[in-house]
């Protein structure tokens, strides 16, 4: 059922946001070090998606982070590091849908496993 639901919901956005896609490579070194893995399964005039695979011990640089909308294909542990070096360990669980709001922070994966998430960029 969650499966379904995850068709369903990917399906609506690529709807909603136009079925032109532009697919692309990595983003250049720099990007593909911080994530791990990172690619564009979808982009147009209004909207990017962007599927992360973060193995163990892998993460992302301090920065700025948009408001977004997350779908966690395969969930695990992360701890966040903000500006002011306070840690937050996050649990993402697979099927899970989250709006993440504005923040700056840096992360890496803690747990044993690759986390994959695929996020939704408004431009």
């Amino acid at each position: 059922m969650k499966t379904i639901l995850s068709v369903v919901m990917s399906l609506a956005v690529v709807m909603l946001f136009g079925t032109s896609p532009g697919l692309a490579q990595d983003k250049g070194k720099d990007a593909k070090a911080a994530a791990g893995a990172t690619k564009v399964i979808l982009e147009n005039d209004k909207v990017r998606i962007q599927e992360s695979r973060f193995k163990p011990g892998t993460g992302g640089p301090m920065m700025e982070r948009p408001d977004r909308p997350t779908y966690t294909v395969k969930g695990g542990t992360f701890v966040r590091t903000y500006p002011d070096g306070k840690k937050v360990t996050v649990q993402t669980k697979t099927g899970e849908w989250r709006w993440l709001p504005k923040e700056s922070y840096s992360f890496v994966n803690t747990g044993k496993t690759e986390i994959i998430l695929n996020t939704v960029y408004l431009k």
